[in-house]
């Protein structure tokens, strides 16, 4: 019978090949996990002043990132997510790192606007008086 297992073989290799990609994938909650701990990182981070651990926060959220949209924007894998997962996958994917992204910068500013304003009133403000 190896004609019987050949043809078998034949007929699911197609769909063994079509699920190979979404099985490489993150869910959409790691997805959202990801981004919204990298973002809540980066946010934090900068807006405490600390600017190495917000520059590290923030490469690794620009790698996350880049590697999301690299994965969804390649000419070759990304129309085989939206074949299997369908447009919604996409969408909520470019949501999450458009929001990590928003959350990077927002603590950025919150830092720089920080940074500005203490050099502005250094000199005026003493902190609180010991008398």
């Amino acid at each position: 019978m190896p004609g019987l297992s050949f043809l078998t073989m034949m007929l699911l290799l197609p769909a063994v090949a079509s699920a190979e990609v979404m099985d490489k994938e993150p869910t959409i909650r790691a997805v959202w996990s990801t981004a919204l701990l990298l973002g809540a990182a980066g946010l934090l981070t900068w807006s405490r002043r600390h600017p190495i651990l917000g520059t590290i926060a923030g490469i690794f959220a620009g790698l996350f990132v880049w590697g999301r949209h690299a994965e969804l924007t390649d000419p070759f894998v990304g129309p085989d997510i939206v074949r299997e997962a369908g447009k919604a996958y996409v969408t909520q994917t470019q949501s999450a790192i458009i929001l990590c992204t928003l959350l990077n910068f927002l603590g950025l500013a919150i830092y720089i606007a920080r940074y500005i304003h203490g050099q502005r009133s250094s000199a005026a403000w003493r902190g609180p008086s010991s008398t």
